[in-house]
């Protein structure tokens, strides 16, 4: 069985990147995965939260829920470049911005039992630099798809939450691995998208992107009201 079949298999959701992109990849990096921790409080009521953000070139970092001020995903509410807060120059080599942005959930749990869930999709404006020689309109546009990529993958982990519901499946092991599987490909997505674009550089394939992540977040407009669900 070749690579791409098995990747088919293993990966379905890789199916469209593959068929309709001008430049199928012959390989997707992966992203080095965080421990994760629940947090855990001494009584009955018991909270979890996971939290990741991805940032280009370091990777999966856990960042605490209610750490620093972040920025919501919206349709209605694009990135500017006010948003990029961060002042310190990043180390090694030097992109036109950095946008850290991640997906996450945060439960509680009473008796063994769950009584609410949030799934929420958030950019860290503190943790997003911003070169002032590159501020334009398709570097910032770039930036946007990034955390729409993210948002993508929010309602992708949401719809399977509401899938593992119907099922009686719903459990705080189940949703940690559901989590853990599609943080992985939240990673790789972002990687492949940044080399096939070439951060922006390549505007074929930009607009490839641009489209294509306009169509998946027309698909799953459905699953978009994530941020509570009632269990």
């Amino acid at each position: 069985m070749c690579f791409k079949a098995i990747l088919y298999a293993t990966e379905p959701w890789l199916k469209n990147i593959y068929d309709d992109n001008p430049l199928s990849p012959k390989q997707f990096p992966l992203m080095k995965m965080l421990n994760y921790n629940f947090i855990f409080y001494p009584t009955v009521m018991l909270l979890f939260i996971i939290s990741a953000a991805f940032k280009p070139g370091e990777g999966l970092n856990k960042i605490p829920v209610n750490s620093e001020p972040a920025i919501c995903w919206d349709e209605q509410r694009k990135l500017d470049w006010s948003d990029f807060k961060a002042t310190r120059k990043p180390t090694g080599k030097i992109a036109a911005a950095i946008s850290t942005c991640g997906f996450g959930f945060e439960a509680t749990e009473e008796n063994h039992r769950l009584v609410s869930l949030q799934v929420f999709v958030k950019f860290y404006p503190e943790k997003s630099w911003k070169n002032p020689a590159h501020q334009t309109e398709a570097v910032l546009a770039h930036e946007q798809l990034h955390f729409d990529i993210t948002e993508l993958m929010g309602r992708k982990f949401f719809q399977e939450i509401l899938d593992m519901k119907q099922k009686g499946k719903l459990s705080r092991r189940n949703i940690k691995k559901v989590y853990e599987r599609i943080e992985k490909e939240h990673g790789e997505l972002q990687v492949l998208y940044d080399k096939q674009t070439n951060h922006s550089l390549n505007t074929k394939l930009q607009s490839w992107w641009d489209q294509y992540l306009a169509s998946q977040l027309i698909k799953t407009a459905s699953f978009s009201n994530y941020h509570k669900l009632p269990i």
